[in-house]
């Protein structure tokens, strides 16, 4: 599963994780939520979601957003692959949501 080989073997390597601590982390379940997850959507209210207001039904899907009154501006492209293969243009895509 890409969303475990990504939490697992790219999130925990010091770079990534760096940027990460500099976003405020969200997760939308699409398949299945997570014991301990209080998701007000089911998985398919968030597929709904994610297919609207991001246009694919990539998963994992990593997105940057900002806070836009009682919404959200998208922030650049989403990510281009669901199982992270290259953690340095991972890195970039994350620098570039903080203006670098």
């Amino acid at each position: 599963m890409n969303c475990a080989y990504n939490e697992n073997s790219v999130f925990s390597q010091p770079a990534v994780k760096t940027q990460l601590n500099r976003h405020v982390l969200l997760r939308l379940y699409t398949d299945k939520v997570r014991a301990g997850f209080d998701q007000k959507m089911t998985p398919e209210e968030a597929r709904a979601f994610q297919q609207k207001h991001f246009g694919t039904a990539q998963l994992p899907l990593y997105v940057l957003l900002k806070p836009k009154g009682d919404s959200f501006e998208v922030v650049g492209k989403p990510y281009g692959e669901g199982k992270i293969n290259d953690p340095e243009a991972f890195v970039r895509f994350l620098r570039a949501g903080r203006g670098g």
